[in-house]
């Protein structure tokens, strides 16, 4: 493996992104370590000086063009009520309180994700106008994170070494506060007083690249280090990489120094695309392919820049290439998702238009249109403290759309409306949809109880219609300490309660790579697309024989139609539920489902014993509180069928 290492053309390298990326699927395989070889190259074909790839905010011409548009303008507009508020407080009582106390992470975070939404704002602003109204603002907040204990989060800290000083950690959130700080070094660096560009050279420094150093040059002791996301397959590995690689390609003088950091990633990136499934698909959701995926774009387009096209961590594969097709074909209707796992979230513009530059046989071709500045922004007015909305914060996403790079693979363009099918058979999850007039769409997932970001859902669906979801899978709860635990599956949104599938035996689903569906069949046509697959697979109880789900969408009339016959041993509770935001009056006829623009009626028809209605509120922890609605049988069954059919009020 060292001696391939040493190919220095991209095209030759990418038997071992493919090798590198088999491996990946399976446990860790031993880690590959740092080739000096390799990194002389690298050094040799990067620029002598650090700085960010785009158009400096010196370059007027570029910048008043930007400024003139109406999202320039709303931008700066922004800007200048933001300078008027305080700047969010973080006092260390807001930090303990995810380790210390209720386990609470959303009170500190939404204050520690303003400062840098704000700080991003304000820099932008500034970018745009030019006349130094916008930073004192800078200057102010970057010493108000510059003076945080720790630049992390309190969930990625849960020892408080780093709030307690005893090492700096490389998380998901530091990374990027690096990142957006070397862009105020480097836009700004000239304007803003010596001694604060300094302290941000010297903290990102101790913070950030020193750590991150040492694990590139050991990958052995990457988890010893803190960077245990460092060869992993989730959205950990490109979204730490992407600020450690910008942090570094910014404000790094050391060419070598630089070099270092790139081969790591170059080392990391086929563990991350490892993670999708043959079929490009991301378990963790829309929203953490928005994430994780958006910021590996991130992160190939620094890299080309930097190097003239000459790394690309494995962009020109058709594997990336489907993994970037996932971001249009992931959704049941243009802007809405499916909410499996912790996802949910939908594809930003700014990304679909970068994703379209780079493979435009992911995207429609409209994709390409969105303006620079418009599809990442910052809604300053939906909340106190404003959140960023794009995968990577926003001075990095406009600098990176300043340039342009070769496509890769085919160049057409992806048709403009959805098909009617999208199959990931790999990992077990379809798409019907029905583009008619109130047409119903669904999602439907078989798949297993170990994915990343997992909640024990297997046989799980999402139905949409009008731009809603009307019933199925409810999505995540806001994450705790509990969340990401031992415990995880306490909560009845994660675990398979809360989920539309049986509850066999008065038990839920088992948690685990082995508790999986098996798929019985699949057809698709013009008019009518089914899948049928048995979830026995994944529960615990000795008596059954088999929980065979059939999915039928009939565009024609307008139907999904969700039948599952369960079979036992020997008499044995069930209860089948559907799981829905919606809300419902009960009439002779079934449920009336009534959610925003959306609206179905879903009747039942049930076979093997008397049985009642059970209605039952889910606590996910939000104002709007989904509901559990079951076909709840009154004793024992030997044999039964639950037949929902989900019919569109005109």
């Amino acid at each position: 493996m060292e001696q391939n290492r040493r190919m220095s053309s991209p095209a030759k390298r990418v038997p071992l992104l493919i090798a590198l990326v088999v491996a990946a699927v399976f446990a860790h395989a031993a880690v590959p370590g740092p080739d000096a070889a390799r990194i002389c190259v690298l050094a040799e074909r990067l620029p002598e000086r650090p700085g960010t790839p785009g158009v400096s905010p010196a370059d007027r011409v570029h910048w008043n063009r930007l400024a003139a548009t109406p999202e320039g303008r709303s931008i700066i507009a922004n800007a200048e009520r933001v300078l008027s508020s305080p700047i969010p407080e973080l006092p260390d009582a807001l930090y303990l309180e995810f380790a210390k106390g209720d386990g609470n992470r959303s009170r500190y975070e939404e204050r520690y994700f303003a400062r840098r939404a704000r700080l991003d704002g304000l820099m932008l602003a500034e970018a745009l106008e030019g006349k130094g109204r916008f930073l004192d603002g800078i200057a102010h907040l970057v010493e108000a994170i510059l003076e945080e204990k720790s630049w992390t989060v309190p969930a990625h800290d849960r020892k408080l070494d780093c709030f307690e000083g005893r090492r700096p950690l490389v998380k998901l959130f530091s990374t990027q506060r690096a990142w957006t700080l070397a862009y105020a070094v480097d836009w700004f660096g000239d304007r803003l007083p010596s001694a604060l560009v300094a302290r941000i050279r010297g903290e990102c420094r101790r913070r950030i690249i020193e750590p991150h150093l040492a694990a590139c040059r050991s990958p052995d002791q990457v988890d010893a280090l803190g960077e245990e996301w460092f060869f992993g397959t989730g959205n950990w590995t490109a979204v730490c990489h992407a600020g450690c690689v910008g942090t570094a390609l910014i404000l790094v003088p050391d060419r070598m120094e630089r070099a270092e950091i790139l081969e790591g990633a170059e080392r990391a990136m086929p563990f991350f695309l490892g993670g999708f499934t043959p079929d490009g698909y991301c378990s963790e959701g829309m929203s953490y392919w928005n994430y994780g995926f958006g910021n590996y774009v991130a992160l190939v387009r620094l890299a080309m820049r930097a190097t003239d096209g000459f790394v690309t961590f494995g962009a020109e594969t058709s594997h990336a290439a489907r993994i970037a097709a996932y971001g249009h074909a992931y959704q049941l209707e243009p802007g809405l998702s499916p909410l499996f796992a912790d996802g949910g979230g939908n594809l930003p513009l700014l990304l679909a238009a970068q994703v379209a530059e780079m493979w435009p046989a992911a995207m429609p071709a409209r994709a390409k249109g969105c303006p620079i500045l418009c599809g990442n922004m910052i809604n300053y007015e939906s909340a106190e403290f404003p959140t960023p909305s794009g995968p990577v914060a926003n001075c990095a996403a406009v600098d990176s759309r300043s340039f342009t790079l070769k496509a890769f693979g085919e160049t057409s363009p992806k048709g403009e409306a959805l098909p009617p099918t999208t199959r990931f058979d790999d990992a077990q999850v379809w798409f019907m949809r029905n583009t008619g007039d109130r047409g119903l769409s669904i999602a439907v997932k078989g798949g297993h109880n170990a994915e990343k970001h997992n909640h024990n859902d297997v046989g799980s669906y999402c139905l949409a219609q009008n731009g809603v979801i009307l019933a199925g899978d409810v999505g995540r709860e806001p994450y705790t300490r509990r969340t990401f635990s031992s415990r995880r599956y306490e909560s009845d949104v994660l675990n398979s309660f809360g989920h539309p599938v049986p509850r066999i035996g008065g038990g839920l689903q088992k948690t685990g790579r082995q508790s999986a569906a098996h798929v019985l069949g699949t057809r698709f046509s013009a008019d009518e697309d089914e899948v049928k697959i048995d979830l026995a697979g994944a529960y615990a109880c000795p008596a059954l024989v088999s929980a065979v789900r059939t999915v039928r969408l009939d565009r024609t009339a307008n139907v999904v139609v969700i039948r599952d016959r369960i079979v036992f041993s020997r008499p044995t509770i069930l209860d089948v539920p559907f799981t829905t935001y919606a809300a419902r009056e009960l009439t002779a006829d079934g449920w009336t489902l009534s959610r925003e623009r959306g609206k179905a009626r879903v009747s039942a028809t049930v076979i093997g014993g008397d049985w009642r209605w059970k209605v039952e509120e889910l606590d996910n922890s939000r104002p709007e509180k989904p509901h559990r609605v079951a076909v709840s049988f009154d004793g024992p069954v030997t044999e039964a069928e639950v037949v929902f059919r989900f019919e569109a009020i005109p």
